[in-house]
């Protein structure tokens, strides 16, 4: 049963074997599998309002309870397999600043957004690149997998829709892989580009991104945000990269001007309403709009994705200090027992406990991740979300660790049972927090340097994570502002 017809149900009075109303039931009927409409209306129950920046709609809240399970064949929402089952690798903006082609440096443009500043950035760039032409490890293997795999490929073609249609429980799942697969791949080409200097690397990055700006109008079906953030986040990187670094070439004015609409009109739609939903969809919302604030150099955007951020990011994470429930979700107003439901079932928390912890390991690390993105990205803006919610994220990142690490589970986590599979989301968090801050995360650290039952290093890719290995382990400060 999925978390708005849960709710509804606990409102109703109803358990998981009673009858769903009649009306319950025309409510949902034209919708989603297991949803329910929740308007803002005067006088009717409220469960859910959905908190956005500018105006209120109603939306349709529904959940896919399919678990990402490690070493299965089990898929998630959007259609893509589990990172360890063998499945898919995974606005009123400024003018965009003019690139001096002879250096790379973190340059602020009239906005004062710095640029190349989504996810990586200048010197952190030309770090990499001396690791790489020293082969010092781990960097060298990790940029030898991207750049001989097959997403840079000579022969790599993408494969662009115009319409992507993104159901729940992967029905139907209408160019979703291929959409991902290929923001993927032009940001891995962008990265191969930048660090190697091979021209056809960002050629292909450049093609790509061509493809889809040409050709897709829109995201449909009940996962249309969800999808678009995963895909706009990457995206961004890559158009960042190829857009705001020295002699990429071969990106016309007329190319990135198209491109730039395109993530207004087709992305930002879809991605400007924080959803009444799983934290990991909000979180991804989030990270993506980032990114494509800083792409389009629009200060005001970025601003907004930063408000949401510091909204969201502590109704995700429980700390003790929150009271012995967890903090609600902007804008909400729930019930203990709603509360309680939202969190799965968990009554009993403890720091570091993710309000998706009890649902499956796969969608909360796809949360953190998101969230430790967008903190990444704005570090590089010179706004320190990492230290505002130091406490929060760090107990996040050791408590999940612990049971990927092979800790015993105690029957009061979600019944003693846990769903875990590990997502390649550790390295950006790990290197502010060790690095930069100089804090001690041993199960962190113990997960990433892991050889058994898996080798961690260098970490592939999923979704809206990527490469993490070659673009942050170890790289501290390099290129930050102070």
């Amino acid at each position: 049963m999925c978390l708005a017809e849960r709710l509804h149900n606990i409102s109703l009075g109803l358990n998981a074997n009673t009858p769903k109303q009649t009306s319950f039931k025309e409510a949902i009927k034209n919708s989603c599998p297991n949803a329910i409409e929740h308007r803002t209306k005067r006088g009717r129950s409220k469960m859910f309002r959905l908190m956005t920046v500018l105006v209120g709609i109603s939306v349709i809240a529904c959940d896919t309870r399919e678990n990402i399970s490690a070493g299965s064949n089990s898929r998630d929402i959007a259609g893509h397999q589990s990172p360890e089952s063998g499945g898919v690798v995974s606005n009123n903006a400024a003018e965009p600043p003019t690139v001096e082609n002879d250096s790379l440096s973190l340059a602020a443009a009239p906005s004062g957004l710095r640029h190349p500043g989504v996810l990586v950035n200048a010197g952190q760039i030309a770090l990499l690149k001396e690791k790489i032409a020293q082969s010092a490890q781990p960097w060298k293997k990790a940029y030898d997998i991207i750049s001989t795999g097959t997403l840079t490929s000579p022969s790599y073609t993408p494969k662009p829709w115009n319409i992507v249609e993104c159901g729940p429980y992967n029905k139907p799942s209408l160019g979703c892989d291929d959409e991902v697969r290929d923001a993927i791949a032009a940001y891995t080409n962008a990265l191969t580009w930048v660090l190697g200097g091979n021209q056809a690397n960002a050629t292909k990055a450049i093609e790509i991104m061509n493809a889809w700006s040409a050709t897709l109008t829109d995201h449909t079906n009940h996962n249309a945000p969800l999808q678009s953030a995963w895909a706009a986040s990457m995206w961004a990187r890559a158009a960042e990269i190829i857009r705001y670094s020295p002699n990429s070439g071969g990106w016309s004015a007329t190319e990135v001007n198209r491109f730039r609409n395109w993530l207004k009109t087709v992305y930002l739609p879809k991605l400007r309403n924080l959803q009444a939903y799983n934290g990991n969809w909000d979180l991804s919302m989030i990270e993506a709009t980032m990114g494509i604030a800083v792409f389009l150099d629009d200060k005001a955007l970025f601003d907004t994705a930063v408000a949401r951020w510091r909204q969201r990011t502590p109704a995700y994470i429980y700390l003790k200090v929150d009271g012995p429930l967890p903090k609600l979700p902007p804008g909400e107003n729930l019930t203990q027992a709603q509360l309680i439901s939202f969190w799965y079932g968990q009554n009993e928390f403890t720091d570091g406990h993710a309000q998706e912890t009890c649902r499956d390991f796969g969608h909360t690390q796809m949360g953190l991740g998101a969230m430790i993105n967008a903190a990444e990205t704005a570090r590089i803006q010179g706004v320190n979300l990492y230290s505002e919610q130091k406490t929060r994220i760090v107990a996040a990142l050791e408590f999940h660790a612990k049971y990927l690490n092979g800790a015993p589970i105690p029957s009061s986590l979600c019944g003693g049972k846990l769903t875990l599979t590990r997502v390649p989301m550790w390295e950006i968090g790990y290197n502010h927090y060790a690095n930069r801050d100089f804090l001690s995360l041993p199960q962190t650290n113990a997960l990433i340097l892991a050889t058994t039952p898996k080798v961690f290093r260098p970490s592939g890719s999923y979704l809206h994570m990527a490469w993490e290995t070659l673009t942050h382990a170890g790289v501290g400060s390099a290129g930050l502002p102070k």
